[in-house]
């Protein structure tokens, strides 16, 4: 019960810091998404199941506020959670560049959703000027941000080793 109060508190911390604070910020108009960084760290610690089911739910809450079409966050979202969840038990997912890398690709990936929904939708913009200026800036910012929410997300899911009584000699 105790995880799960941790697990929505720090997506609603995630979506507070994507919807005002990195926004009021204003990075040269460049906006990364900790939501997807936390995605990623929830596929790495909790599976790909759970994981894209609350980063699925967590990408219709985004889609429901700021969206224009619902559902498309949450795609990018599912896919990161299990983009996540494929380094998950290996021995080198415990360094934090392997979660930041994760997000980088996911990041892109999420982008080009974006943008092919975007097309679909009558938008016209040059590809090559998009990826330099937005996608690619967007995507390292998240990777960077990825790396506090590996130590976050480490912090809740991994539970502490208790040490090892032994018995006294007499």
């Amino acid at each position: 019960m105790k995880r799960r109060i941790w697990i929505a508190v720090i997506i609603l911390t995630c979506m507070l810091l994507d919807n005002v604070v990195l926004v009021r910020l204003n990075l040269l108009s460049l906006k990364p998404d900790a939501v997807l960084a936390l995605s990623v760290c929830f596929g790495l610690y909790m599976g790909a199941l759970p994981a894209a089911i609350i980063a699925g739910g967590a990408g219709l809450v985004a889609d429901l506020l700021a969206g224009p079409a619902l559902g498309i966050s949450s795609i990018g979202y599912i896919l990161a959670a299990v983009a996540g969840s494929a380094f998950r038990k290996k021995y080198y997912a415990d360094n934090p560049i392997i979660p930041a890398g994760v997000v980088f690709a996911a990041a892109i990936v999420k982008q080009h959703v974006f943008m092919l929904t975007s097309i679909l939708m009558g938008a016209e913009f040059s590809y090559w000027g998009m990826l330099a200026s937005n996608v690619l800036p967007c995507a390292l910012l998240s990777a960077v941000l990825g790396i506090p929410m590996f130590y976050v997300s480490r912090a809740v899911f991994v539970e502490r080793l208790k040490p090892i009584s032994l018995p006294a000699k007499e």
